[in-house]
């Protein structure tokens, strides 16, 4: 009976740990929350942040054309040198699913980023504020303008 007790006394007290381990834990994240959000310098953190991320427009401009040269490409050869191969449709089939990827995997990265600052894994969707967080999701903006630029081309290369 005492050997009962004992282990009753025991997991009581693991139970009372993990109880005060994660108060400690939720509490240093809403402080790591709180100095991100609600800092002495966190509206010129947020402004910083929203400038960094935004597209300018030769940007934008870039991802256009170079994907114009890609579809360009790929209509070029699918005429001339590979006519009735469907080179065009297979070329920018493969830039949509590759686009994808690069835009799916640097979404990955930006969360594991995020859980990592924020030291909490459920907070791993809010924005940090930082220049490698807004340097990201310019990357994905532009990859994303590249795969539907690709889109619309592989849509006209089904009808030649």
């Amino acid at each position: 009976m005492a050997k009962k007790e004992k282990n009753n006394s025991t997991f009581k007290q693991l139970k009372e740990l993990k109880a005060d381990q994660k108060e400690i834990h939720e509490a240093e994240v809403k402080d790591v929350i709180k100095e991100t959000y609600q800092g002495p310098d966190s509206f010129e953190q947020k402004t910083k942040y929203r400038f960094a991320k935004s597209l300018r427009w030769y940007e934008i401009l870039i991802t256009v054309i170079i994907s114009g040269i890609f579809l360009m490409i790929a209509f070029l050869v699918d005429i001339y040198a590979m006519p009735g191969k469907y080179f065009a449709s297979t070329m920018t089939t493969i830039l949509i699913v590759f686009g994808l990827l690069v835009w799916l995997i640097m979404g990955w990265i930006k969360n594991r980023r995020a859980a990592g600052y924020y030291n909490d894994a459920r907070r791993r969707y809010l924005a940090t504020m930082t220049d490698e967080e807004a340097w990201i999701v310019k990357i994905r903006k532009l990859v994303l303008i590249f795969v539907i630029i690709q889109v619309i081309g592989a849509g006209f290369s089904f009808l030649i």
